[in-house]
């Protein structure tokens, strides 16, 4: 996933793993969270789409505007089977960012 924006209203975008980058047994995914061209300071969620409210911790978090900031991250996917499986949700607190999303390795 590349060059998504991310902003104060339209906060939250779900991504679907592709299968080809992972497996359709992989239960979480070894990633690389990058923000760019931020606006503000702020902070990146990342949660399996299967879950009803999003996580309380943080994946990147930055200070200020124009910052490029990179965090590599585990992110649990939805379970095997489910109709949300390979799915995940990135969510931006406040401002905007482009977000950039690299995957890197998975659990199976």
């Amino acid at each position: 996933m590349g060059g998504k924006t991310l902003t104060s209203t339209n906060p939250t975008d779900t991504y679907s793993i592709p299968t080809s980058t992972v497996p359709s047994n992989a239960v979480a995914i070894m990633s690389n969270v990058t923000v760019t061209n931020t606006t503000a300071w702020t902070f990146i969620t990342v949660w399996p789409d299967n879950l009803t409210t999003e996580t309380i911790t943080s994946d990147v978090n930055w200070t200020g505007a124009n910052q490029t900031v990179a965090n590599a991250d585990n992110i649990t996917l939805p379970p095997i089977g489910s109709t949300n499986q390979g799915k995940i949700n990135l969510t931006n607190a406040f401002g905007s960012t482009n977000l950039i999303l690299d995957v890197y390795g998975y659990y199976a």
